[in-house]
């Protein structure tokens, strides 16, 4: 699954299905197996997969609400699914690996990767000739945690990548104050943050 306001759901994610024969994960099952593509559990359309021995596992790619289905497993078998990092932007929100023991039935392991955008632009209006603001921004996450450092000069733009959550953005070094600029507005409504503060501003927003 793939969320956020960046995401695509034509994005491809690589994994690797591991299984062993027991569950201390001693001896890896590397016979061929049989599996399907779908976006409903499959029932037929099943197709033979080898083992990799480079991956350790059973490579698999897959898009949003794709799966992968393997059958005739052996109950008892331990499992993992790993997804393999991206060059795509997108943050794992699941656990990774998914891993446990073959049930009776069926078991099911799922992704989720998120993918957000968040655009600054520093705004400053009325700006007197000769005057120069050149303030250091950041923002940290609920933990303090940093996501963005860096300096952000009238109309430059930088777009981020977040997670949703809770962040707090706070403007330093440039201290409007004295050359008669004040704190004129701290919006972040939507996905867009137009900032315009005095020295050691601070805007909290939920992201």
């Amino acid at each position: 699954t793939v969320s956020g306001n960046a995401s695509s759901t034509s994005d491809e994610f690589d994994f690797v299905v591991k299984f062993w024969t027991d569950e201390t994960k001693t001896t890896p099952v590397t016979q061929n197996l049989r599996y399907a593509y779908s976006t409903t559990p499959a029932t037929d359309g099943f197709s033979a997969i080898s083992y990799d021995e480079t991956a350790g596992g059973y490579p698999i790619t897959l898009r949003h609400g794709q799966m992968a289905t393997f059958v005739s497993l052996t109950q008892g078998w331990a499992y993992e699914v790993w997804e393999n990092d991206n060059a795509l932007g997108y943050t794992l929100v699941s656990a990774n690996p998914a891993s446990g023991v073959m049930p009776e039935v069926s078991a099911s392991a799922s992704f989720h990767n998120v993918k957000n955008e968040l655009t600054l632009v520093k705004k400053v209006t009325g700006l007197d000739e000769g005057d120069s603001v050149s303030p250091s921004v950041e923002i940290t996450d609920k933990a303090g945690k940093t996501v963005f450092s860096g300096v952000l000069t009238p109309d430059k733009i930088e777009t981020l990548s977040l997670i949703p959550g809770d962040y707090t953005l706070t403007e330093s070094g440039c201290d409007m104050t004295g050359m008669g600029y004040d704190w004129t507005s701290a919006t972040l409504s939507g996905l867009n943050a137009e900032i315009a503060s005095k020295d050691g501003g601070k805007a909290a927003f939920t992201f």
